[in-house]
């Protein structure tokens, strides 16, 4: 998931963010369970986590489940330290403000 630090900044941007680290309900939940919640709040999943979500989108795709999309992060070009937030904010800014459809899919966050 994103630092909360990320999703402070780009709350303070205009995006509508929120970090599973700011809800003490979620700390230890399975990846299940944090996708579900993200369906109850209308909101997609961010995740440095590749391998389990990739599943998770493959079994809400196999279920017939509606979700509000993954979007996956490369550890390798974003890190996931203090020092990368600034790129990996910038990141989630441009995606939330394009016009690119998330709902259902699990898309790869891309620089720039």
């Amino acid at each position: 998931m994103i630092p909360s630090e990320a999703a402070r900044q780009l709350r303070e941007s205009g995006v509508d963010a929120s970090a599973v680290g700011e809800h003490q309900h979620l700390r230890g939940s399975s990846d299940h369970e944090i996708v579900m919640h993200a369906i109850e709040e209308k909101r997609a999943v961010v995740t440095f986590n590749v391998d389990h979500f990739l599943a998770e989108g493959r079994e809400s795709k196999q279920s017939g489940m509606h979700h509000f999309g993954i979007v996956l992060i490369d550890s390798k070009k974003f890190g996931n330290s203090r020092e990368r937030v600034p790129e990996l904010v910038s990141a989630l800014r441009n995606l939330a403000h394009s016009n690119r459809r998330l709902e259902n899919r699990v898309t790869w966050l891309h620089k720039g």
